[in-house]
C-alpha cells in the first residue's frame, strides 16, 4: 500500500501516529505499524517519496528487531555458545564472519534500575570505573534520549590506544516487559550527524586506531524494586591485526562477565552519601523525568 494511494487525512492521522510512538521512544511499535501499513515490504519502498522521519524509524526500527532477535535467542540454533556462568552471571560468544566473537553477557543487579540507568546515564563518569578508558564524553544530544558519545582506552605497550565513536538512543519496553533497549553503533561521517562531528576536535585522532562495532547494545529490566537484570551484546572490531585471533576470542571468552562484576561494584556506590551519581540525581531535570516514567509503570524511586 502507498501512502500516496490514500485520503490527505489517512495519511496525516497515520503518520502523526508513528511519528509520536517515535519520539517517546517507542520505535519498535512505530517499526511494527511501517511493516503492517506496507505489507511487510519495506525493502521496496523507495523512501524518497517519503519524510525523512519515515525512513529513520524504518533504519532504526530494524536494528532494534535485529537486537531484541539476538537477545532472546541463546541457544545453539542462534549460533550462540554459553562459556562462563557462575555468579548469576552468563558469557556466551557467537563465530563472526572473518573468525573474530561477538559477545552477550547477561546477570542480575542488585539495585533499582532508577540506580542501573544513572550509572549508563553519566556517561563521562565511565572513566572512574571502566578499566582501562581514558576518556569519555558526552559530544552532543541530539535529543533527551539519544546520545553521541566518545571513547578512548589506553593499551599496554606495544599496543596504540584505542577508541570509539557511537551513537546510542533509549527504546522504552517497559509496557511490554518492564524493560529499556539502549542500541548502540559506531558513527560514521556520512550519516545525519555530520555537522556535529566536523565541529569536534575527537573526529580525527591520529594517536588512536579507531575501534568499530557491527552492532551493540544493552537491555536492563526490572525483576523487583530492588533487583535489575541486565544483558550486554556487542560485535566489535578492535582493530588487532597483528594479534592472532585465537588469542582476542580467548580474552573475549574469560574475561567478558567482568563487566557485569564491574558494574556490581559501581552500583553500590550510587547512594553513598556525597557520591557524584547522587549529586547530579538531585540536580538535573532528566532524572524527574525518568522518575515520573518508572512511576506510571508502577516503581516509585527514592531521591534520597
Amino acid at each position: 500500500m502507498s501512502l500516496l494511494a490514500e485520503s490527505n487525512s489517512t495519511v496525516e492521522e497515520w503518520m502523526q501516529e508513528v511519528i509520536e510512538l517515535f519520539k517517546k521512544e517507542k520505535v519498535h511499535v512505530a517499526y511494527e505499524k511501517l511493516l503492517k501499513h506496507f505489507n511487510n515490504n519495506l525493502e521496496e519502498i523507495n523512501w524518497n517519496n517519503y519524510p525523512d522521519v519515515l525512513y529513520e524509524i524504518y533504519k532504526e526500527g530494524k536494528y532494534v528487531n535485529f537486537l531484541l532477535k539476538e537477545f532472546e535467542n541463546s541457544d545453539q540454533s542462534n549460533g550462540w555458545e554459553l562459556v562462563v556462568d557462575k555468579d548469576e552471571i552468563k558469557t556466551y560468544y557467537k563465530v563472526k564472519e572473518g573468525g573474530l566473537y561477538a559477545a552477550k553477557l547477561e546477570g542480575f543487579i542488585n539495585h533499582s534500575i532508577f540506580d542501573v540507568l544513572s550509572i549508563f546515564y553519566e556517561v563521562d563518569l565511565y572513566k572512574t570505573w571502566a578499566p582501562m578508558m581514558t576518556d569519555c564524553k558526552l559530544i552532543n544530544s541530539v535529543e533527551q534520549y539519544k546520545f553521541l558519545s566518545y571513547f578512548a582506552f589506553s593499551l599496554p605497550f606495544p599496543f596504540q590506544a584505542r577508541d570509539f565513536l557511537s551513537y546510542a538512543y533509549v527504546v522504552d519496553r517497559a509496557e511490554e516487559d518492564q524493560s529499556f533497549l539502549v542500541p548502540i553503533r559506531t558513527l560514521n561521517f556520512n550519516d545525519k550527524f555530520d555537522k556535529t562531528l566536523e565541529s569536534i576536535s575527537v573526529k580525527v585522532n591520529n594517536t588512536h586506531v579507531r575501534i568499530e562495532s557491527e552492532y551493540a547494545g544493552f537491555i536492563v529490566k526490572v525483576i523487583d524494586k530492588n533487583r535489575t537484570w541486565i544483558q550486554i551484546i556487542g560485535s566489535i572490531d578492535p582493530k588487532f591485526s597483528y594479534v592472532p585471533i585465537w588469542l582476542q576470542n580467548l580474552i573475549t571468552k574469560n574475561y567478558s562477565y567482568l563487566s557485569i562484576v564491574k558494574f556490581r561494584e559501581v552500583a553500590k556506590t550510587v547512594r553513598k552519601q556525597g557520591s557524584e551519581y547522587m549529586k547530579r540525581i538531585k540536580e538535573k531535570s532528566i532524572y524527574k523525568e525518568i522518575a515520573e516514567r518508572l512511576a506510571n509503570y508502577g516503581h516509585h524511586v527514592d531521591f534520597e
